[in-house]
């Protein structure tokens, strides 16, 4: 998985956000006629975790469609010992088996995301600093609140921008008021992609401070637009788990909540917004 730099287009914001790094480049891969089949025992699990690992570490993220496959073969699993079958190619030596897992833990919704902090948080203090920023994406996607120390300190001091940028990213991820002075210091970071991505995160971040008391079906609007401002064009998984929350709302109440969130002072969030209105593709 070769680091590549992702910007957001004129439908979200103009700086750079998130950048989950390329995941690889690679091969034609062949597609499998699905067959029916009972229970997957632990070995079939495995297998169908390496075969996504295999094919995702050969992978270009703006490949969406072999992205998309490779998400689909885990979706497929039981989630916990699709999980833990996940955490083992966490500890690989090879950098773009790594990643991809990495990539796959951080793309998909799981019951229960615990049993992969452990392996990630290690993964914070790995030699190679893609797989340092992308393991701190993926713990703060899932939301792992007792890594924050260790992702500011990775945005306040790791020698690598990339590092610094997928910090800044993750803390605005977190979402939680106490990383707004540590990312007011990094938006005057040298490297403008850590400061893109540090002002990125001060606007997720005071959004949601706005919206703080907000539940109930404005909550998923609120929570969608969220998602969508720290998005990348190419997380179609993500952006459809956003669109789902906002289009799942009462229509008074949901452009109620888009109406006033156009009027945020923050680019981000008004470009969220658009995205949101725009019609699905046929």
């Amino acid at each position: 998985m070769s680091e590549k730099v992702r910007s957001l287009s004129a439908v979200f914001v103009g700086a750079v956000i998130a950048a989950t790094a390329a995941l690889f480049m690679g091969a034609a891969f062949a597609k499998e006629t699905a067959t029916e089949v009972s229970a997957p025992t632990s070995g079939d699990v495995e297998k169908s975790i390496q075969k996504a690992i295999d094919i995702l570490s050969e992978t270009a993220e703006t490949q969406t469609e072999r992205v998309k496959e490779v998400l689909d073969i885990v979706k497929a699993q039981p989630k916990t010992a699709a999980l833990s079958a996940l955490c083992t190619w966490l500890k690989n030596d090879m950098p773009t088996k790594r990643r991809s897992a990495v990539y796959i833990i951080q793309m998909l919704t799981w019951e229960n995301p615990a049993p992969a902090f452990p392996p990630l948080r290690e993964l914070l203090k790995n030699q190679e600093a893609t797989t340092r920023g992308m393991a701190a994406m993926a713990l703060a996607s899932q939301g792992d609140t007792a890594s924050y120390e260790a992702i500011v300190e990775m945005m306040k001091n790791d020698a690598d921008a990339y590092a610094r940028r997928t910090a800044a990213w993750a803390l605005g991820e977190l979402g939680d008021a106490k990383g707004v002075e540590p990312l007011r210091a990094a938006a005057s970071d040298p490297d403008p992609n850590v400061a893109a991505n540090a002002n990125n995160a001060l606007d997720r971040i005071a959004f949601l401070l706005e919206n703080k008391g907000t539940t109930g079906d404005a909550a998923k609007v609120v929570r969608g637009i969220f998602l969508i401002s720290g998005s990348t064009l190419w997380q179609e998984e993500r952006l459809q788990h956003a669109r789902s929350l906002i289009e799942g709302a009462d229509a008074a109440v949901r452009e109620a909540t888009l109406a006033q969130a156009s009027k945020s002072q923050s680019q981000a969030i008004r470009n969220s917004v658009a995205f949101a209105r725009q019609p699905k593709k046929p």
